[in-house]
């Protein structure tokens, strides 16, 4: 059954390359083992999304930061202590091994410490990172609750673990230069947008 609670059983199913909607504390996201461009390629397949726009990383403890961005400044730091998990999403200069299909070919790698139980006990059982877009079809209102999810999400996803009703609001910050500040360039405001109905949207 795809509607489930069961991370143990969401964590094989990711080690194996499959997806899982689960919510962070702004959307439900459409989830694969961001190591794994195989998986991570099944995510624009369900989505219909264009190739070469990134992904936001996913992860459950701070260390893993080492693992996908590289020169990080030391005021990134300081505001992970202060917002993770949360709201917070920050832009790193990529680590060597991050792939392109995560990157969009860009030199940065966005990453993410959701505030869910449910998001944070996954990413904390699976122990890596999970790239995971909000789980919409492209182009449509992100879902907010599972009442939300779209048939063809729903027919992609091999797992569905519910966190109930979520809100939609959150910050980033490009950590990729000398020092950390919220971004106004078009390569960010690209990786969401604001739409007249207060949802989160993915950019174009």
């Amino acid at each position: 059954m795809k509607h489930c609670s069961d991370i143990d059983n969401a964590v094989k199913i990711l080690q194996k390359g499959g997806l899982v909607v689960f919510p962070t504390e702004t959307v439900y996201g459409l989830g694969a083992d961001a190591k794994n461009p195989d998986a991570v390629s099944a995510i624009f397949q369900a989505k219909q999304r264009p190739a070469k726009h990134p992904f936001i990383v996913h992860i459950g403890t701070i260390n893993e930061m080492h693992n996908w961005g590289t020169n990080i400044p030391e005021d990134t730091f300081a505001l992970v202590r202060r917002y993770w998990p949360g709201l917070l999403t920050l832009v790193l200069k990529r680590a060597s091994d991050v792939t392109e299909i995560i990157s969009g070919g860009q030199d940065t790698v966005a990453l993410r410490m959701p505030s869910h139980p449910v998001a944070l006990e996954l990413l904390r059982a699976f122990g890596s990172g999970i790239a995971a877009p909000s789980a919409n079809m492209y182009g449509k209102l992100s879902p907010t609750s599972l009442d939300n999810l779209s048939p063809n999400i729903r027919n992609a996803a091999d797992a569905i673990l519910d966190g109930g009703a979520l809100r939609d609001r959150y910050r980033i910050y490009d950590c990729g230069f000398e020092q950390c500040g919220t971004t106004n360039s078009a390569t960010r405001r690209n990786l969401f947008r604001r739409n007249k109905k207060s949802a989160w949207q993915e950019g174009a």
